[in-house]
C-alpha cells in the first residue's frame, strides 16, 4: 500500500481532522481501562461481537484527548475495514512508519496505540512485543471472543498483557 492509501484510511478513523461516534458513554468500562493501561503492559480488550469494543476504544481515545494528550498522539487502526489490503506484519510495521513520520509531532510523549480486531494481521504480537519492550508506546488490542481468546494472549504476549473482558452491550 501507498502512503496516502494508508494516510486516508487512518484520517478516517481517527480524531486528528474529524470528530468520531462514540456512542453512549460507558463510564464503568473507561474507568477500568484507565486503571489498567500502564507503560509496561499490553491491555487486551475482547468479548464477543458487537459488543461495543470498537466504540468503547473510540471513547477511551477521546477522553485521553478531554483529559490533554494531542489527538496526533494517539493512533486508532481498525482492521475491519475493507481497504486495508495484504494484512500482514509488514504492513502493520509501514504503517505505525507512515504515522510517525506524517502525524506524529510531539516527539516525546509516547503514543497511544489502538489495534482493533488485531487478529486479523498474522503475527501481530511480534510487533506488540517490540514496541513494549522498547517502551515506546502504551499499546491497546481488541479482538471478538472467538478470535482472540484469553489463553491465546496469554500464550501470545507471555504475562505482558491484562485483560478486560467486555460481555455486553448496553
Amino acid at each position: 500500500m501507498q502512503k496516502d492509501d494508508i494516510l486516508e484510511i487512518l484520517n478516517f478513523w481517527n480524531f486528528w481532522n474529524n470528530q468520531q461516534f462514540l456512542g453512549i458513554k460507558r463510564e464503568n468500562l473507561l474507568k477500568k481501562l484507565f486503571e489498567l493501561y500502564s507503560k509496561n503492559f499490553v491491555v487486551s480488550i475482547i468479548g464477543p461481537r458487537r459488543t461495543g469494543k470498537s466504540v468503547i476504544i473510540r471513547q477511551f481515545a477521546n477522553e485521553l484527548i478531554n483529559n490533554g494528550i494531542s489527538p496526533r498522539d494517539i493512533l486508532i487502526i481498525n482492521f475491519e475495514d475493507y481497504r486495508w489490503t495484504g494484512l500482514d506484519l509488514s504492513l502493520l510495521d509501514k504503517i505505525y512508519s507512515v504515522y510517525l513520520e506524517k502525524i506524529k509531532t510531539n516527539k516525546i510523549q509516547k503514543p497511544y496505540i489502538f489495534l482493533d480486531e488485531v487478529h486479523k494481521i498474522p503475527k501481530w504480537e511480534r510487533f506488540v512485543r517490540t514496541l513494549l519492550e522498547k517502551e515506546e508506546a502504551y499499546i491497546f488490542v481488541s479482538g471478538s471472543s472467538s478470535k482472540l481468546l484469553s489463553k491465546e494472549l496469554a500464550t501470545l504476549l507471555t504475562g505482558r498483557n491484562l485483560i478486560m473482558e467486555i460481555l455486553f452491550k448496553f
